[in-house]
């Protein structure tokens, strides 16, 4: 290996730690109290290391916008792509973000806090970001309507209702556990939240009749 690629790979892993740090910060803390010479010390550099990599504190932050995002679109298109069953589209879509909301809790609250002050909709690097997605689901969920595979419903609605309960779920923490909840892992306790919305979902879209 030459020494100009054993600098690139230098170079590239810190990036990546500085984007993992910078992602834990901004959920934490939200973009204005993030500060970068905190993120500089959780990898173990100086704040003008950041600096380095990133031109300033907006470019890391859609920098770890970009990864958190993308990470979520990609697993939702697959799922929609794998199957041309538009319930079995939907609740893929479902399991693809209660995963990633699983794997990585920072998905979550990044994505609240962006709602939270888009008083007049996403800024536009945001909508650049979720835009295609929420198309894409959108037209799913139109799709299935008219097709009769479930019953004629808002889309825009249908995506509030269980986008809005798994990132409130994801972000409770330990607030609402129940006593059921409370040894479970955080995998089984995904894993037992997927079932039960996968169920409300059945309702919602009518292919489940309520007892």
């Amino acid at each position: 290996m030459t020494a100009r690629r054993r600098m690139d790979l230098i170079k590239e892993e810190t990036r990546g730690l500085i984007l993992e740090a910078a992602e834990g910060e901004f959920a934490r803390w939200g973009f204005q109290s993030a500060r970068l010479s905190d993120i500089a010390d959780i990898v173990g550099i100086t704040r003008t290391s950041v600096l380095y990599h990133f031109k300033d504190k907006p470019s890391l932050y859609q920098a770890v916008l970009e990864r958190t995002f993308k990470a979520l679109s990609d697993r939702v298109i697959e799922r929609l792509d794998a199957t041309d069953d538009y319930v079995e589209q939907i609740e893929g879509m479902i399991d693809a973000w209660i995963e990633c909301s699983a794997a990585r809790p920072t998905l979550a609250r990044l994505f609240m806090r962006e709602v939270a002050d888009a008083e007049d909709g996403f800024r536009t690097e945001v909508e650049e970001l979720v835009a295609p997605l929420f198309s894409r689901v959108i037209q799913c969920v139109e799709s299935g309507s008219r097709s009769g595979a479930f019953r004629s419903l808002d889309p825009v609605h249908l995506v509030t209702i269980l986008a809005g309960a798994t990132t409130w779920y994801a972000t409770s923490g330990n607030l609402f556990r129940t006593r059921t909840s409370a040894g479970l892992s955080e995998e089984e306790r995904f894993k037992a939240y997927r079932d039960e919305l996968i169920g409300v979902t059945r309702y919602l879209l009518g292919t489940l009749e309520a007892p």
